[in-house]
């Protein structure tokens, strides 16, 4: 099966308020970025209410620095029956138009039931065989 391509989740600025002692970007807040991203992407995937299990190997690669545009982008990897494992970069967006890819890592999200324990996947339509279900 041929990789799948990253769908753009989330644009994000960098403003003000974004920023940690340093003057760049707060990890905390990517962080947040790419966890609501995982989730968004889980969300449009199927019809399930999800939680992130985990964030794998989460690297820093590059600072953003104010008045950056960052987007972050999904790709699926695999499912299971109850779990979504998505490739998640962010990327920031230079004046040139070029991207540089600030941070990567793999995303695990569950879907869960109203008493938040995990339940099988249902696949909105075209959304299984991007994650190799038939």
């Amino acid at each position: 099966m041929p990789e799948a391509t990253f769908d753009l989740v989330a644009t994000h600025h960098v403003l003000t308020l974004h920023l940690g002692v340093a003057g760049t970007l707060f990890g905390g807040t990517l962080l947040a970025w790419v966890d609501e991203a995982a989730a968004l992407y889980a969300t449009r995937a199927a019809d399930n209410r999800f939680v992130t299990f985990e964030l794998e190997r989460v690297r820093f690669l590059l600072p953003c620095f104010m008045g950056d545009v960052v987007d972050v982008c999904a790709r699926p990897i695999q499912a299971t029956t109850s779990g979504l494992e998505l490739e998640v970069k962010a990327a920031r967006l230079r004046a040139d138009g070029s991207e540089e890819v600030v941070l990567s890592t793999r995303a695990v999200m569950v879907a869960v039931d109203g008493d938040g324990k995990k339940t099988p996947i249902k696949f909105r339509p075209g959304w299984a065989a991007r994650f190799g279900k038939a």
